[in-house]
C-alpha cells in the first residue's frame, strides 16, 4: 500500500487530478486504511501507469519509469 505523496511522485499527478480521475473511474481507487486514511495498491498504480501512452521519445520521466514494485 502506498499514501497520496508516493501516488503523485510514480503518477506524476496531482491530488486534485488523482481524486477527479477517480471519480471517472479512470484512476486506480483508494482502500480505506482507517477512519482518516485511505492508500493505493501499488500494483493497481503500476498497471495504471504501465497502461498510459508515453506521448513523447525520450528517456523515461518519473510517470512514465516502470514502477519496481520489488525495491518500493
Amino acid at each position: 500500500m502506498v499514501r497520496l505523496p508516493r501516488v503523485q511522485e510514480l503518477s506524476g499527478l496531482g491530488r486534485s487530478t488523482i481524486y477527479r480521475l477517480m471519480a471517472m473511474q479512470q484512476f486506480p481507487n483508494a482502500v480505506r486504511l482507517g477512519p482518516r486514511a485511505v492508500g493505493w495498491r501499488l500494483s493497481d498504480i503500476a498497471a495504471w501507469n504501465a497502461s498510459r501512452p508515453c506521448l513523447q521519445p525520450g528517456p523515461a520521466t518519473p510517470a512514465h519509469r516502470p514502477i519496481d514494485t520489488d525495491t518500493v
